[in-house]
Formats: structure tokens, C-alpha cells, sequence
């Protein structure tokens, strides 16, 4: 079912760019796909929904307040919110990892989990 959707998906995304090869997606962006499965619960659809509307969500929280925090705290903005979103990236999984290995929503039942 899952590859059906990513076939349908990368189909969509051929059609619209009308060209597709390796360079079209960046490592970040793996990551980004990575941290939102992790942080919402791996094995765990609605789980993964909420780690993608949160990371989603996240960017444009930070780029919206970070840069305009900084100007009213020291005048010029000292450190890029991009930076500050991946040092939070980081921080956020590693947090996870330690006390909620399964996700923020983890599956109702161990056995429904997948590896």
C-alpha cells in the first residue's frame, strides 16, 4: 500500500516538474522525512500524520519569530534561523529517541508495530 502511494505520488511529481532525476531531492529533505516519521511513531499512521503536521508546522513558527526575536534581543540576527530549526531537528530526535523510542503516538499495540 505504501509503495502504491509513493508510485501515485512520484507519478504526480514527474507530471508537474516534467522532469525528474537524483538532484531533484536534497539529503535534508530525507532527513525532514525521517524526523517526521520518528517523531510521530513509526508503524502508526495517524503517528506519522502528526510528526508531519508538526515538522511541517516548525519551519515557518521559527522563520516567522526567531529572526525578529534576535533583532529585538541584539540588534541583527546573530545565528540563521536555518541553522537554529537543524540544531533543533537534532535535539528533537535525539530527546524522542531517549524517552519516547516509539514516537509521540505510538501504535495501540506492540505487536502492530513494524521494524
Amino acid at each position: 500500500m505504501g509503495a502504491s502511494f509513493g508510485g501515485v505520488a512520484g507519478g504526480m511529481f514527474s507530471a508537474f516538474q516534467g522532469f525528474v532525476s537524483p538532484e531533484s531531492f536534497t539529503f535534508w529533505e530525507s532527513i525532514v522525512v525521517l524526523s517526521m516519521v520518528v517523531l510521530g511513531g513509526m508503524g502508526h499512521i495517524p503517528g506519522v500524520i502528526l510528526g508531519g503536521v508538526l515538522l511541517s508546522a516548525f519551519p515557518e513558527i521559527l522563520r516567522s519569530t526567531m529572526g525578529p526575536l534576535q533583532m529585538k534581543l541584539f540588534g541583527s540576527v546573530i545565528v540563521d534561523p536555518e541553522v537554529i530549526r537543524q540544531l533543533l531537528y537534532g535535539l528533537a530526535m535525539i530527546l524522542i529517541m531517549l524517552y519516547r523510542p516509539a514516537g509521540l503516538w505510538p501504535s495501540p499495540r506492540p505487536e502492530e508495530r513494524t521494524l
